[in-house]
């Protein structure tokens, strides 16, 4: 696994219309670690401040966001920048608000 001094992961939250796309996505610029790892940060979070929602699905956008990656790492000062898109479903509306 490559070294990673700093990471941004971003995430994009589809309620609807969301397309499926395999968790293991092959990819030239991230190693499969480097992706799961980056979903365990998305899961985590999730967990730990989405109360009143399931995680249905996350998943890595694809190398076809390259410039996106970049983007966003020279937009908040990081290193490298992945995004992770995830797909969940509200249960309960009172848990959601803070």
């Amino acid at each position: 696994m490559k070294a990673i001094k700093k990471i941004l992961i971003l995430c994009m939250l589809f309620i609807t219309g969301c397309r499926y796309q395999n968790n293991m996505s092959i990819s030239n610029i991230y190693t499969n670690e480097d992706i799961d790892e980056a979903i365990t940060c998305v899961k985590t979070y999730f967990k730990d401040n989405y109360g009143g929602c399931t995680l249905i699905d996350t998943y890595y956008v694809g190398d076809s966001y390259e410039e996106e990656f970049k983007e966003y790492a020279l937009i908040y000062d990081v290193d490298e920048a992945i995004i992770i898109s995830y797909y969940l479903k509200q249960t309960n509306w009172e848990q959601m608000v803070h």
